[in-house]
């Protein structure tokens, strides 16, 4: 996997936390999204950050979409699946 962000972004910076909260193999790529040469537009229409490129060649985008896919991978899961719980760690990651 790979994520394209700037060391910026509070989105970029969660999703950073969780792949390391989670030990995932990931390797973080630097893209500024507005950039002429910058490689954010082909994998996210909206030309935001982050963007998660999985193994297969397809991407994520949207901070809250890319922590639940990553935080599916392995257990034990951070974000609950369902109950108060999961929605005061929705609220908190908000």
């Amino acid at each position: 996997m790979k994520l394209l962000g700037s060391l910026t972004s509070p989105y970029v910076r969660k999703v950073r936390i969780l792949i390391a909260e989670k030990e995932l193999a990931c390797d973080f790529v630097t893209a500024d999204p507005s950039a002429t040469d910058s490689p954010v537009p082909a994998h996210n229409p909206l030309g935001l950050v982050p963007v998660l490129v999985r193994d297969d060649g397809s991407a994520l985008f949207d901070s809250p979409v890319i922590a639940e896919y990553l935080d599916a991978l392995k257990t034990p899961a951070l974000i609950p699946a369902s109950g108060e719980s999961r929605w005061e760690v929705l609220r908190l990651a908000a």
